[in-house]
């Protein structure tokens, strides 16, 4: 990713952090997200762009039933990078569950084979 995509600038990481599907805590800020997630930022940015509003819900609803940040009122809590980075990954729907033993896992990469 280093190399793959560009990083979001501050207007664009706070323009994705006032998302109203988000709500920032504990003094979690623009200059809270670091490089990493700047670029997964740019990404999914583009990724949310092309869903509908249905998609989104679908999408939003994946990500609790994987993800540990808590959500209360229709928002994704952040509190710190972690939290922002499964949101992230979640939006990219890198969270999956093996078929054979029904682990759930995150994948690291991604490479889409169809």
């Amino acid at each position: 990713m280093d190399q793959l995509y560009r990083q979001a600038t501050d207007t664009e990481t706070q323009t994705f952090l006032d998302s109203d599907f988000l709500s920032l805590k504990q003094g979690f800020n623009v200059s809270s997200v670091k490089i990493p997630n700047r670029k997964r930022i740019a990404m999914v940015t583009d990724t949310l762009n092309r869903f509908n509003p249905q998609e989104k819900t679908d999408i939003f609803t994946y990500i609790q039933d994987y993800c540990t940040v808590p959500y209360q009122n229709d928002k994704f809590e952040i509190q710190t990078e972690e939290d922002l980075k499964l949101i992230l990954w979640g939006i990219e729907q890198r969270f999956y569950t093996t078929k054979l033993g029904n682990e759930k896992r995150i994948a690291n990469s991604v490479v889409s084979i169809s």
